[in-house]
């Protein structure tokens, strides 16, 4: 909070500084152009032959001059400006970030907390203490797709090598992780249309983290009577993963920015749904390191639809 503060009174000095430099650049000129005629009316007085439009030439070569500085000027403050709101930007996007996560790991582990110490100190029916343990199990879920996703990120942002690369039937893998999700998530209809024995070079953790939260996405983003829709097809070269919902959809002009780190669609102050901004980073940063491309276009008659297509 004090670094913002700190760069929006720097934002502000700056405009103070440009604006005295720009009125004693005028107060300059000015002086300047007074004492070149007052020069000139000197060497008339005394009978000396000036050029033609002597007065003139000397007022361009001062406006010149002075134009030259200004432009410099502007630029140099323009790319000031443009660094500096890009660090404000980037601090409040980590300050909401921090908020978050606080928020993310404090939910889980409280329900995690609660539903042990129910069933340490209460006896409970069979049916009472599963869903108990079913919520534990959930919660945990929860909390160890958060820590990933922070370890992820910073993998990527410090540029480590991960894990293991293989040939995966990504097929199999994709229907199990749709499974997982459908258990985590058992009120949510998912439809697949996954084509068998496809057969590509990954990182199997890096697909699952990508799968995941495209489907956590999707299902925060999209009523839960809307169902989501998942893809796989491959032809001799390529693979196809579109992953698609029937919610409110990503406008056009943020479709680039949600990859961004710390992103999230929408204004903070009107935002309800939870989030860190780290999961669309994450897939982005996963396609890269497979060499695939992700493009985001609108689905049909609604919501978003992710496509990703990776190279064999």
């Amino acid at each position: 909070m004090k670094s913002i503060r700190n760069k929006r009174r720097l934002l502000g000095v700056l405009y103070l500084l440009a604006v005295y430099l720009v009125f004693q650049l005028v107060w300059w000129g000015w002086q300047l152009y007074r004492l070149q005629r007052a020069y000139l009316q000197h060497l008339q007085s005394e009978g000396n032959t000036l050029p033609e439009n002597a007065l003139r030439n000397k007022i361009f070569m001062i406006i010149g001059e002075g134009g030259v500085f200004l432009i410099l000027l502007f630029i140099g403050i323009w790319w000031i400006k443009k660094n500096v709101w890009q660090d404000l930007k980037r601090a409040q996007k980590e300050k909401n970030f921090l908020l978050a996560v606080t928020h993310e790991l404090k939910t889980p582990i409280a329900a995690i907390r609660l539903n042990s110490q129910t069933l340490k100190n209460r006896k409970l029916t069979e049916e009472q203490s599963q869903d108990l343990c079913a919520d534990i199990i959930t919660e945990s879920n929860r909390l160890e797709t958060l820590v990933n996703n922070i370890l992820l990120a910073t993998q990527f942002e410090q540029n480590t090598s991960l894990g293991n690369w293989q040939t995966t039937d990504l097929s199999l893998l994709i229907e199990g992780q749709i499974r997982r999700f459908q258990q985590l998530f058992p009120e949510r209809i998912v439809n697949s249309n996954i084509q068998s024995n496809i057969q590509l070079e990954t990182e199997e953790t890096m697909i699952v983290s990508l799968l995941f939260n495209l489907l956590e996405n999707a299902n925060k983003y999209s009523p839960v009577s809307e169902a989501i829709s998942v893809s796989l097809k491959g032809s001799e070269h390529l693979v196809f993963l579109e992953i698609s919902d029937l919610g409110v959809g990503i406008p056009i002009e943020e479709r680039k920015s949600v990859f961004e780190k710390f992103h999230r669609v929408g204004n903070e102050q009107t935002r309800t749904q939870k989030g860190t901004g780290l999961g669309l980073y994450i897939v982005k940063e996963i396609c890269k390191a497979h060499r695939a491309e992700i493009n985001i276009s609108d689905n049909t008659p609604k919501g978003s639809r992710f496509q990703i297509t990776f190279s064999k």
